[in-house]
């Protein structure tokens, strides 16, 4: 068992509730603000969540009508804690995470910081997309506020990530994903959407 696995099973039964605490329910109203914002317009038809968690945004997509609703996460118990009406439950570490299906949506929120390659998101998000999806992340940037977001995890054993535009751009381009937005928001996390590149579309 990876410590990622090992810690997230550890606080999945409080994870909603300590998320709802007055700090982090701030930050997350304002992150989820902007992700939602980021797919107004869009129809989400059917959604792949890499990385659901507790289901935060899960429950937020599926208040938004998606057709389908497909969770993938690491931690069984985190997905044990997921009480959505049809929703289709995964384990699976979405660094190697593959589907046959392919989505109209797919949303990776605040997970590709926890992993080793998050590089392999955008290959693996790429032969998912439907021609005309779309992809959205939400991730800590590389600022005062991120390093301090490092240095709590590391307490906990957990080697955590911080990014910036830049990387993700060239990750995203090698991958045949082009941005399509993207946007600053609280202390220290950015959300951007991608699209398949021209040449990608079939």
């Amino acid at each position: 068992m990876t410590s990622r696995k090992r810690y997230f099973d550890s606080v999945a039964l409080d994870y909603s509730k300590r998320s709802r605490g007055l700090l982090w329910k701030h930050v997350r109203e304002s992150e989820s603000a902007v992700m939602m914002g980021m797919l107004e317009g869009h129809p989400l038809g059917d959604v792949l969540e890499l990385g659901c968690g507790s289901g935060y945004y899960s429950k937020l997509l599926y208040e938004r009508k998606c057709s389908r609703l497909v969770c993938v996460d690491l931690s069984l118990k985190m997905l044990e804690n997921l009480d959505i009406p049809g929703c289709e439950k995964i384990e699976a570490d979405i660094q190697y995470f593959q589907s046959e299906s392919r989505f109209d949506t797919i949303v990776c929120a605040g997970v590709l910081e926890f992993l080793q390659k998050p590089e392999n998101i955008f290959y693996n998000v790429a032969s998912m997309l439907n021609p005309q999806g779309l992809f959205v992340i939400l991730i800590p940037l590389e600022s005062l506020a991120g390093k301090m977001y490092r240095l709590f995890h590391r307490t906990h054993g957990i080697h955590l990530t911080l990014f910036n535009l830049d990387e993700i751009e060239k990750w995203a381009n090698v991958a045949g994903l082009e941005i399509t937005g993207h946007q600053r928001v609280s202390m220290f996390s950015l959300v951007v959407g991608f699209r398949l590149k021209r040449e990608r579309v079939k």
